[in-house]
């Protein structure tokens, strides 16, 4: 019963997650707030997907 609690998590992002946090920003954003205390690397990974998927398309936006 004692192992249940001392289970440790990896702290991995997904790369599937990734990707809709690139394609989809304002997923990315609620991944960082949901997954920031528990799995705050892979939180920073899903905002910076998600910034950078927000950055390229504003830039798309200016040439489309």
């Amino acid at each position: 019963m004692a192992d249940q609690f001392n289970q440790t998590t990896e702290d991995k992002p997904s790369m599937g997650l990734n990707i809709l946090s690139f394609l989809i920003p304002l997923v990315g954003l609620i991944l960082f707030f949901v997954k920031k205390g528990a799995e705050p690397n892979s939180a920073k990974s899903y905002l910076t997907y998600a910034i950078s998927g927000f950055v390229v398309g504003i830039i798309m936006s200016f040439f489309l």
